[in-house]
């Protein structure tokens, strides 16, 4: 199901972070910040809320778990479960949300692509027809995948 709406999962080996380097170097990403979620945490206010990157985007579970909620083109959501050594690719485009799950605790590596921020859209009306979102939903009508475009090869 992941496959289908353009998330790549990869379970990488625990506290071994040269193959999150190695990818991070062959996709050009920049790793943006290390991140600790709580659940008294302000930035789980704009976790919790649907949106949507303007790049590519990937999340490294450090340590604890959460959940991805993901928004297929029917407007059903895909939940994934992500635990420690998960890495979780995202494409632009594709709504989402994240929340932790009873560990209630998440320590996460974010990397995009642009280093100068993290684009993202909350789930409006507007958004919608956002030129990354109509991208991103043509790319599904054609069934492509990151691994299409020579995705850890």
């Amino acid at each position: 199901a992941l496959e289908k709406i353009g998330v790549v999962y990869i379970k990488l080996p625990f506290n071994n972070l040269k193959k999150l380097d190695d990818l991070c170097s062959e996709r050009g990403y920049v790793k943006i910040q290390k991140e600790k979620l709580t659940i008294d945490s302000p930035a789980l206010d704009r976790w919790y809320s649907e949106h949507f990157n303007t790049t590519e985007a990937v999340v490294y579970i450090d340590s604890g778990a959460c959940y991805f909620d993901f928004r297929d083109p029917n407007n059903e959501f895909i939940r994934l479960h992500a635990t420690e050594g998960d890495c979780i690719v995202i494409p632009p485009g594709l709504f989402y949300r994240g929340c932790l799950d009873q560990s209630q605790s998440l320590s996460l590596i974010r990397m995009l692509l642009d280093q100068d921020s993290i684009p993202i859209y909350k789930g409006t009306a507007g958004s919608q027809t956002h030129p990354v979102r109509a991208s991103y939903l043509s790319s599904r009508r054609r069934n492509s995948t990151l691994s299409d475009n020579n995705f850890m090869k």
